[in-house]
């Protein structure tokens, strides 16, 4: 189409065109002159300039023709359109370096200085999303979403979230919805996984989480769980060189420690690894000079049942598909089926499956660890849980199970007192005062003593029970079995070298020897039970010859016998004092049983 302005000729001492303000099919004007000059065709225009024509703004290219009509107007032949809102039409004959001043919607050309896009601001080194009203209140991602950054200098910041509640409820900095599907034993899976490569590091620390607070009222919990969920699991362990590392079926040592390293791995696809090791472990390091391109290797990961069997399962890949160093872990209790294969080895098989890859990963160093496992469950029990230091309880008391064993405890009683403490198995700590164990009995195992020590810890006296159930009471130092029951000057003393027993005496000169410097009895025999008889038996060779006693069925008389007390007596004394010989009743203070009866018999010489 061919659209038409007509301008009225204005002469002056330059030629230019004056347009004016008229109906549709008269003049138009931008309030200034349009310039115009001459050539071989006559009257062009002699540089744009925007004027407003019968639709809308126009502008005219230079040397664009123009003539005259029938009315002495200037014709100027398809002017272009120009201002917003405007369609220029199809262009034609245009090819991309013509105009290079446009980016390409095929993203191949790039900005060459930045771009102020509003709201949006893209420079080099920043993309910033809602710099000013309005704002970007929501971004959607479908799919991965991956940021990539190296630091150029201190405190940088890879993500940074600046959140204000401003005093709401319910506002999250950062809000996971994760579902598990049908998770199946044998899957370890991290909603949040944090993979630290710190084999380039000679000290430091670095923390995977840091929750800082200023002072204030409301109560900052750094790490809160609820129920059904188990706080903490640990492995704990140390990296050590696998028995078996195989590369695509070769075995390789090179990637143990000290190796030379620089192996190209899963190079093809469905190229694969094997890891083995005598015991079973729990983690596999992988310390890569070069990470592989792309999304990685797409791993699948196996683990033997026996020779040739092997199971998948899906473990915790901090390699990012082998994309950069790391670890890779899992839980033994997670692959219960897990077996030896060949070489009688628990093995780890890891294979490639994605098909194309520019660069393959190139390994340094690749261990294992077998580690042990530490929990804190959802029921609050603690596995393996080992004090390097004090342990307060505060006012709460300390329960442990009846069945559970306490070993190498050293801590304040029960009830509070500062500074003392529990016996020590090995009787490293000893009793700071007296000690009752109520009416309880304190056992003893065969051949174990109950030792008594001088102030300086040297073992004097021992009690024991040997394993014929013998008892033994004596002095360690001497090596002899001397009882004293009190003091230095004892009451009671039994020796070792001769077996003699000596009540009141520390020296007795035979078997039983009684020492009393004092008015009361030395010996007394009694008994206490209904018709009774204290007796004092004299043996031969294992056999009573001679009895001595009280006879409580007979007046209480004093009786010598040739048998038990009551029977075959040969002298008796009864309570009146007479004396019997030969019989157990006398009838006076002297009868003899041969039926003599004698009284008030007084000789000065020999009676016969």
């Amino acid at each position: 189409m061919v659209f038409s302005t007509h301008l009225k000729l204005a002469f002056g001492i330059a030629f230019v065109l004056a347009i004016g303000l008229g109906a549709q099919n008269g003049p138009r004007t931008n309030g200034a002159n349009l310039p115009v000059r001459t050539d071989a065709n006559g009257y062009v225009i002699a540089a744009e300039q925007t004027y407003t024509g019968p639709d809308g703004p126009r502008r005219p290219f230079a040397n664009t023709l123009v003539r005259t009509d029938a009315n002495g107007y200037l014709i100027i032949t398809n002017p272009s359109p120009f201002g917003t809102g405007l369609d220029h039409g199809v262009l034609t004959g245009l090819s991309d370096d013509d105009h290079t001043q446009y980016l390409l919607a095929d993203g191949t050309r790039a900005l060459t200085a930045n771009w102020d896009a509003g709201a949006f601001l893209i420079t080099t080194d920043l993309l910033s999303v809602g710099t000013s009203p309005p704002t970007l209140d929501t971004v959607n991602v479908d799919g991965s979403f991956l940021l990539t950054h190296t630091a150029t200098g201190t405190e940088e910041h890879a993500m940074e979230l600046i959140v204000d509640a401003a005093s709401f409820g319910e506002v999250r900095a950062l809000d996971i919805d994760y579902i598990t599907g049908a998770l199946a034993q044998g899957s370890d899976e991290a909603i949040i996984l944090v993979n630290i490569d710190e084999s380039g590091a000679t000290g430091g620390d670095v923390a995977g989480l840091v929750v800082l607070a200023t002072e204030g009222l409301a109560k900052i919990i750094g790490l809160e769980v609820g129920v059904l969920v188990d706080p903490i699991e640990q492995l704990s362990g140390t990296f050590s060189d696998a028995a078996t590392v195989s590369n695509d079926g070769s075995v390789i040592t090179t990637l143990n420690q000290g190796g030379a390293g620089g192996v190209a791995i899963f190079t093809l696809d469905d190229d694969f690894m094997i890891i083995g090791s005598g015991s079973k472990f729990e983690e596999i390091e992988y310390l890569l000079a070069t990470g592989s391109s792309g999304a990685g290797i797409a791993p699948t990961f196996e683990f033997s049942t026996a020779i040739g069997m092997w199971t998948t399962f899906a473990p915790i890949d901090g390699t990012n598909a082998m994309r950069n160093s790391g670890v890779i872990a899992f839980l033994d209790s997670d692959i219960p089926s897990w077996a030896t294969g060949a070489g009688t080895e628990f093995l780890i098989r890891i294979t490639r499956t994605r098909n194309m890859i520019t660069t393959p990963p190139v390994a340094n160093k690749l261990q294992i660890a077998a580690a042990t496992e530490y929990f804190w469950d959802k029921l609050g029990n603690i596995k393996s849980l080992t004090y390097e230091s004090d342990i307060a309880t505060g006012t709460a008391p300390l329960t442990v199970a009846s069945t559970t064993l306490v070993s190498n405890l050293n801590a304040d009683l029960l009830d509070g007192v500062q500074g003392a403490e529990f016996l020590q198995r090995d009787g490293s700590v000893q009793l700071t005062g007296d000690w009752s164990v109520g009416p309880q009995n304190i056992a003893f195992n065969n051949s174990e003593e109950l030792q008594w020590r001088d102030l300086g810890g040297t073992p004097r006296h021992a009690m024991s029970v040997t394993v014929t159930d013998d008892l033994h009471i004596g002095d360690i130092l001497l090596d002899s079995i001397d009882f004293h029951v009190v003091g230095v000057s004892p009451a009671m003393i039994i020796r070792e070298t001769t077996g003699f027993v000596g009540i009141g005496t520390s020296a007795p000169a035979t078997k039983l020897e009684v020492e009393d410097a004092g008015t009361a009895t030395a010996i007394q025999i009694s008994n206490t039970a209904t018709d009774g008889d204290p007796v004092l038996a004299f043996a031969l060779s294992g056999t009573a010859t001679f009895t001595m006693g009280v006879d409580d069925g007979d007046g209480d008389s004093l009786k010598i016998g040739t048998s038990a007390i009551g029977t075959n007596t040969r002298l008796t004394i009864d309570s009146a004092g007479d004396v019997g010989i030969g019989t157990a009743s006398p009838k006076e203070l002297l009868h003899v049983g041969t039926g003599i009866d004698a009284s008030d018999i007084t000789a000065t010489d020999l009676l016969v």
